[in-house]
């Protein structure tokens, strides 16, 4: 992608941003700013919420902050709380029975 961006002479960050989720390798590869989420921690959580639903027998939710990782692909964000509020309002979760 970036390099057909290039090819069509649009400067990455400066006229358009990219965002990748998940922290794959080619995020690595293009120097990609990315919203990682931890695996193993969306797992272990999800199985306690598993178990507290079946002790309680009542709806469980749980919420987990992803990470931004910022690279060469976006302009720093201006307002790191709106930020940080905006990441964290789109990474819950709810188990229900």
């Amino acid at each position: 992608m970036l390099q057909r961006l290039k090819q069509e002479g649009i400067a990455v960050p400066e006229q358009v941003g990219i965002l990748c989720l998940g922290n794959t390798p080619w995020a690595f590869r293009d120097d990609l700013t990315t919203i990682a989420f931890d695996s193993d921690l969306w797992a272990g959580e999800i199985f306690q919420c598993l178990q507290r639903l079946e002790e309680n027998d009542e709806p469980v939710e749980s919420v987990i902050p992803p990470q931004l990782i910022e690279r060469s692909s976006t302009i720093p964000v201006k307002g790191k709380e709106r930020q940080k509020k905006w990441l964290s309002s789109r990474s819950d979760f709810s188990i229900l029975r």
